[in-house]
């Protein structure tokens, strides 16, 4: 299972290569701290589950008009898993630590609603 970051690129096509599965983690500033306000990335699954990471809200810096799409390509029974953050203290999307996009073509548009708590509005 490999690591990647998806670097403040509005848009991305994530492949998974392993078939163990592919952890993917959102940086949504470029390389001079700016951030990306709006991220469209598909997530390609056909070999094994993605892993992906939503930026931890504390690291935004109450800039919160970040808005980020997520389309699963799974081809398969493949998931795509999005969680809150990759920090201790995970933020929610919603009421859940993590949310699965389960069909092909499913996607969720994700938003900043409070200090910890991301809001998707999908069609999973």
């Amino acid at each position: 299972m490999a690591t990647k970051t998806l670097n403040a690129l509005t848009y991305q096509k994530a492949i998974v290569t392993d078939a163990l599965g592919d952890t993917f983690i959102i940086n949504p500033f470029d390389s001079n701290g700016n951030l990306v306000e709006e991220m469209y990335i598909e997530v390609e699954t056909s070999l094994a589950v993605a892993l992906v990471y939503l930026p931890p809200i504390n690291s935004l810096n109450r800039l919160w008009n970040l808005k980020i799409t997520i389309v699963a390509q799974t081809g398969s029974a493949n998931n795509v898993q999005v969680f809150g953050s990759t920090d201790n203290t995970f933020d929610y999307i919603g009421s859940q630590p993590k949310i699965s996009l389960v069909s092909d073509g499913g996607n969720a548009l994700f938003n900043i609603v409070s200090d910890t708590i991301w809001s998707a509005t999908s069609t999973f």
